[in-house]
């Protein structure tokens, strides 16, 4: 996964490429709906076995640089009971 933007610059606006077909950005960035949630203490057969399994995901830009990983492995189904999925985001504007 790469944090450039879709503008080709790292920060708030565009698009995050996700190109890792295994991690958790580009399977949930595959749904064609904007927003949605989903109850993962719900989920069994192969679904859950999924969501049981270590796969990427976007950590987060707080600080860029060469030895700060940009991914971090987690099992989402054993961390979290609830996932939303909010595609589409854009910056909070303080107005005074």
């Amino acid at each position: 996964m790469c944090p450039i933007n879709s503008d080709g610059e790292v920060g708030p606006y565009g698009t995050l490429k996700s190109d890792d077909s295994n991690s958790y950005n580009y399977i949930f960035g595959q749904v064609k709906k904007d927003q949605f949630f989903i109850d993962l203490r719900k989920a069994n057969g192969v679904t859950k076995t999924w969501l049981n399994e270590q796969h990427p995901i976007f950590a987060g830009i707080t600080t860029e640089g060469p030895d700060i990983p940009k991914t971090v492995d987690i099992s989402l189904g054993k961390a979290f009971d609830i996932l939303v999925q909010i595609q589409k985001v854009s910056p909070s504007q303080l107005h005074q």
